[in-house]
């Protein structure tokens, strides 16, 4: 099982080199949680600044600093740990009023702000995320990278899962191998969850990739599942018109790709995963082809180049990088 990352890229030859992530603080993350907060009610919510550490572990000090069992700690969004990035937990406590908690105080992670709310954060809840990307010591031609950020603000780009997906080395794919093979069996819940997402990645991608290699990853075709921009709602293309072209090319809908379930085609082949799948109630969904990057900009500074862009949960800003460069470690 592969990941297919780099048949999903646009451009396979003169890419910039840069130095990505070379500290947290090149890498920061703004949750968009656009909400009206009640101002009262047994849910506090915690607009929380992290740095170099992930959303989980903050979750579990949290549910430890108010004495609340995990389940009662909601997050919308696993945000990435080599950055500095601020995002909302919820923490329930029964009986709340205002001014009469406490906040946490921690070397890694600090409270920016706090509400009461009468309803849990729940996972997918946010609107959108805010990405600022420094790329370091960026080497190539500089011309060629403002014609495709020109290209991306006009047309998008693919949007494929990305590395983190995998895991390191690909060690989620490699569990999941080793699972339907049946040498291993996973007991916690969440990690069965995360090899089951590497797999649908896996499969989505390589269903995108031939898309890209067919130019046809923005185009709508007939019998095509298309996405409404910004939202979940979908429908069938059973004859594409000029409406419709002109829809995509205004990037109010998006040619998407499935998202395997136990129901799919594609676990025909292996009675196992299809069981494995039903016994994790895992469901077939779609994900748009084409990624629509909202206010990108971007700005030459000496040898580093600064990266902004908003994009829609689910989305990968790195995948977005990846397009223009090759990344490089410290």
């Amino acid at each position: 099982m592969q990941t297919y990352i780099n048949d999903c890229l646009l451009w396979q030859d003169k890419r910039a080199t840069g130095m990505f992530k070379s500290c947290p603080e090149d890498f920061v993350v703004e949750e968009g949680l656009d909400w009206d907060f009640k101002g009262q009610g047994e849910h506090l919510f915690l607009q929380i600044e992290k740095t170099n550490c992930n959303t989980a572990w903050v979750a579990k000090q949290l549910a430890r600093f108010y004495k609340v069992p995990p389940r009662d700690v909601g997050y919308s969004g696993l945000k990435d740990r080599q950055a500095v990035t601020k995002q909302y937990f919820s923490i329930r406590l029964p009986g709340i009023k205002p001014g009469s908690y406490e906040l946490p105080e921690h070397k890694e992670y600090r409270v920016i702000a706090h509400h009461l709310h009468d309803k849990k954060l729940k996972r997918g809840y946010h609107q959108y995320n805010d990405f600022t990307v420094r790329l370091r010591d960026v080497t190539g031609d500089h011309a060629v990278l403002q014609q495709r950020l020109a290209f991306i603000c006009q047309h998008g780009c693919p949007n494929f899962f990305d590395s983190q997906r995998f895991g390191h080395n690909k060690h989620n794919l490699h569990r999941l191998s080793a699972w339907i093979k049946g040498d291993i069996e996973p007991r916690k819940r969440d990690e069965k969850g995360l090899l089951l997402s590497a797999l649908r990645a896996s499969v989505f991608n390589r269903q995108l990739a031939e898309r890209v290699k067919k130019n046809s990853w923005q185009r709508v075709l007939t019998g095509d599942t298309v996405i409404l921009d910004g939202s979940n709602s979908r429908f069938q293309i059973e004859k594409v018109d000029e409406i419709i072209r002109r829809r995509a090319v205004h990037k109010d809908i998006h040619p998407a790709g499935v998202l395997v379930g136990a129901d799919s085609d594609f676990v025909g082949n292996s009675e196992r995963l299809a069981i494995l799948m039903r016994r994790e109630h895992l469901q077939e969904s779609y994900r748009s082809f084409r990624l629509n990057v909202r206010q990108l900009k971007w700005d030459c500074q000496g040898k580093d180049w600064l990266i902004r862009m908003r994009l829609p949960t689910g989305a990968y800003a790195s995948g977005v990088i990846r397009q223009l460069f090759r990344l490089t470690g410290k």
